[in-house]
């Protein structure tokens, strides 16, 4: 054999070898950047629905709104619409209720309920947590006594991408002006 020729395919080899680890290398972090896009656009989805409602709190209705108040459920009335009509809006987060539409373990159902009507938010969250606070800024679960609604939301990728969920995190107080009115 012609040591030019075994020495070209040996070379050969080695360039393409080299061209299949920088071709995976790329697809493993494209399939990372997807799976982080659609947790970010996810968490968007959520926030947008939550940054309509929980600003509205009150509306028509004054500072003794809110009905409940928990960890994982808020429950208030509001002219949410501005229709000159009153709604009774629940949010609930519930651990007991996995979301089957995804393979993550840890995706669970959030609701939204408007005066008795349910809809499912079916978005890959895994924590929706709300705390509350009194018109000096400490915890309360007092319901007359909130004048701010601290939410935190995370939203993870639906399906495990190299042993992992991306994750999208996102959190904010809202002082509903309806609320503080009792200050004036």
């Amino acid at each position: 054999m012609n040591v030019g020729i075994v020495g070209s395919f040996v070379v050969g080899g080695i360039v393409l070898i080299s061209l299949l680890n920088v071709q995976l290398g790329v697809q493993k972090t494209a399939n990372q950047q997807t799976m982080n896009l659609s947790a970010k656009q996810q968490l968007e989805a959520v926030v947008d629905l939550v940054e309509y409602d929980f600003p509205k709190i009150g509306y028509l209705v004054g500072p003794t709104a809110i009905q409940q108040a928990q960890a994982n459920q808020i429950t208030f009335q509001s002219d949410l619409y501005d229709q000159d009509t009153v709604l009774t809006v629940t949010w609930r987060y519930d651990t007991t209720q996995p979301n089957t539409d995804t393979r993550n373990p840890n995706d669970f159902t959030l609701q939204r309920i408007i005066s008795g009507q349910a809809s499912t938010v079916n978005l890959n969250i895994v924590d929706f947590n709300l705390q509350y606070e009194n018109s000096h800024g400490n915890t309360t679960v007092n319901p007359d006594s909130i004048r701010g609604i601290h939410v935190s939301i995370v939203c993870q990728s639906p399906e495990m991408i190299n042993d992992r969920f991306y994750e999208a995190a996102w959190e904010k107080t809202f002082y509903p002006v309806n609320l503080r009115l009792a200050l004036q």
